[in-house]
């Protein structure tokens, strides 16, 4: 029995098990096994890499080639795609003959109608010189997950103007100087994860916003958070279980103490939150004990599961902290001097 003849609801798992790669040369087989295995071909698609441009030539050829392929039959190739990014070298802004394409990757994009997540990079420039493309992303009414690289105030701007309600937003490398949370508010009743890296200064949001849905927030800043902003957080996402805030130096942040008992997993690099109600899971990161990180607040914290990434006054800090960790039992030392790979060891009580 040939089987390609299977029914298509036993196929179809199966081809979901192929990597893309296989998925592909199975495509090339038969015109029946091209029908399936393009479902999974176009499912997650990833135009240019991640690398950095100076090393690569441009993907234009990639592109033109996506594009081409999906445009002879937009009714049952744009169907398929679920997952769409565009890497930096893919598009060119400051070359007119490397953006030549944009217009054809804007009506597969209007064919698109299973769109689920859409990565961009180099997202002002794009949008910029071609406004077609803010629209026809905006007029979307599916996507769940959306990504921003290198973005300035117009890039932004699409959050208000989407039919989407989103699931999930990620913002990296903001062009302006602060960052405003009001620029999620028509996400409100949708928003679980929320991510901003690399933005100069965040602002607090508004008392009257509040993202209860909210289950993950990663917050980056280039610059300091001021205490106003830590302080207004937890009313702001008061469902938050894992919170991640980094910021550019490890200068004491002052703050009173704050209760925020949604959170279960805290990662904290360069900066102290100073939170009084219990963690299962801290992940310090290059906290310096002798800037202002206050070892009785493990007495509040209380983690099952500590990782350090270690300095050289960890070793002692510990031990004074020791009646602040009796909930312990799990410790992780990363990047230690006295350590040559990562241990990991069981506390037992």
């Amino acid at each position: 029995m040939n089987v390609l003849e299977l029914p298509q609801d036993v196929l179809l798992p199966i081809v979901e098990f192929l990597t893309q790669h296989d998925a592909a040369q199975l495509a090339r087989a038969s015109w029946a096994a091209h029908a399936l295995a393009m479902q999974r071909v176009l499912s997650v698609v990833e135009l240019g890499t991640a690398r950095p441009r100076k090393e690569l030539a441009g993907h234009l050829p990639h592109v033109v080639s996506f594009t081409s392929l999906v445009l002879r039959t937009p009714n049952v190739y744009a169907h398929h795609i679920k997952s769409l990014t565009l890497h930096s070298d893919a598009i060119d802004p400051w070359s007119k003959g490397d953006v030549a394409y944009v217009p054809l990757l804007v009506e597969v994009l209007g064919h698109a109608s299973n769109l689920r997540k859409l990565d961009l990079y180099q997202a002002e420039s794009l949008f910029d010189i071609c406004p077609a493309l803010f629209d026809v992303i905006a007029s979307h009414d599916r996507i769940q997950a959306l990504e921003l690289r290198h973005f300035g105030k117009k890039a932004l701007s699409l959050l208000a103007r989407m039919k989407s309600g989103l699931q999930e937003i990620a913002l990296e490398d903001f062009a302006d100087y602060s960052f405003d949370f009001a620029c999620l508010r028509s996400h409100m009743a949708t928003l679980k994860v929320f991510r901003i890296k690399r933005a100069v200064t965040i602002l607090p949001p508004c008392d009257s916003d509040i993202w209860d849905q909210v289950h993950t927030l990663d917050l980056h800043t280039s610059y300091d958070y001021t205490p106003e902003v830590v302080t207004s957080l937890p009313r702001a996402f008061p469902q938050v279980r894992v919170l991640s805030m980094q910021q550019h130096s490890s200068r004491p942040l002052l703050t009173p103490p704050i209760a925020w008992p949604s959170i279960e997993a805290l990662r904290l690099s360069h900066v102290w939150l100073n939170l009084i109600t219990p963690v299962h899971l801290l992940h310090l990161g290059e906290v310096d004990v002798n800037r202002g990180f206050p070892l009785q607040c493990f007495e509040h914290l209380q983690p099952a599961a500590l990782t350090l990434d270690m300095q050289y006054n960890w070793l002692q800090s510990i031990r004074a902290a020791s009646n602040g960790l009796r909930k312990l039992r799990y410790l992780q030392l990363q990047n230690s001097p006295y350590l040559n790979h990562k241990f990991v060891s069981r506390i037992h009580p």
